[in-house]
């Protein structure tokens, strides 16, 4: 099963979303965040398993970035930049 962790801050600290297939919009995500949701929050992303495609924008539009397994620990030089994730989708597993 493919797996994303997307991080609230940098360094893969903060906040930690676990994700295992596409989504469309990251605004239906809050899991332990009352009050708050995942759009545009995310710093530093952890990918276990997979390839993923990342989006500036809801329903996969905007600017993008593919990224296989890996840790980054910050979003500085993406396509996609620090705190400007809204849609993620799963490529491959």
């Amino acid at each position: 099963m493919a797996q994303c962790i997307l991080h609230w801050d940098e360094n893969f600290t903060g906040n930690a979303l676990v994700l295992n297939g596409s989504i469309s919009n990251l605004s239906d995500r809050s899991g332990d965040l009352p009050g708050k949701d995942w759009n545009d929050e995310t710093s530093s992303i952890t990918i276990n398993s997979g390839r993923w495609k990342f989006f500036e924008h809801v329903n996969f539009q905007g600017a993008s970035m593919e990224l296989g397994v890996g840790q980054y620990p910050n979003m500085h030089g993406f396509p996609v930049g620090d705190n400007q994730l809204s849609s993620v989708q799963l490529l491959s597993e």
